[in-house]
């Protein structure tokens, strides 16, 4: 059947198709009147069961509003007696709630005792791998181990080790390496510095400068035998 709209909302004069006892679906770009023409079907036919008086007058044109003769009309649905329209007053009366889909939609797709039995393998499943990792000695060491060398280097920093790290702290408050690794030996006096841990940082960013060159003025000579540029050294042990 045709329906024709008047004067409904920014529809002055328009029609539409609607197909009986079928689910009617109507898709077009924002603004159009989508919804100005759901609302104007159930509109009229509310009108006429009586179950809502002038519902058309909430969709008059504003140009409207004072002239009587421009109200909203509505032609071609006298043989309809029901409608449902999908619009946000039906999705939130049957369709959309806070937690779900729909209104016990979990129970009534989802429960049952299959689901029931396998939700208590999971859980048991569960336990028992929470049980195995809380009893593994190894695993807890493990985790220890990672969480202690993770804190000792500190927040990430462009330059090297950062200065707030536990490996720096330990070295600035005057831990001394006592057993100096071989090769390193002259190097001895740097490592055991008191502010050994700004050479290490500083050796560790003298990398990204060897590609320029050998002739760095604060590389010292080195003994034979030994990297030629302060970068090049790392400790060992």
């Amino acid at each position: 059947m045709q329906v024709q709209l008047r004067r409904c909302n920014n529809i002055e004069d328009g029609s539409v198709e609607i197909k009986e006892q079928t689910l009617n679906l109507k898709y077009a770009i924002n603004g159009c009147g989508k919804t100005t023409i759901s609302k104007a079907i159930l509109a009229s036919i509310n009108e006429r069961l009586g179950i809502e008086k002038d519902a058309l007058a909430s969709l008059t044109p504003f140009k409207y509003r004072l002239d009587a003769s421009g109200k909203p009309e509505v032609i071609g649905t006298e043989t309809i007696q029901s409608v449902r329209v999908f619009d946000e007053k039906y999705i939130n009366d049957f369709v959309f709630q806070a937690d779900e889909l729909l209104k016990g939609s979990f129970d009534i797709f989802i429960r049952s005792e299959v689901y029931e039995q396998g939700m208590k393998e999971i859980d048991a499943h569960v336990v028992t791998m929470q049980k195995a990792l809380s009893d593994d000695k190894d695993i807890a060491d493990l985790i220890s181990d990672f969480n202690e060398i993770s804190s000792s280097f500190g927040k990430e920093t462009k330059s090297g080790i950062h200065g707030s790290s536990g490996l720096a702290k330990a070295f600035k408050d005057g831990n001394k390496v006592a057993n100096i690794p071989a090769g390193l030996e002259p190097y001895k006096s740097y490592i055991q510095h008191t502010e050994n841990y700004k050479w290490v940082r500083w050796q560790l960013g003298g990398h990204d400068f060897m590609e320029i060159g050998s002739d760095c003025p604060y590389c010292d000579l080195p003994p034979i035998g030994v990297p030629t540029c302060s970068s090049e050294i790392r400790l060992q042990g």
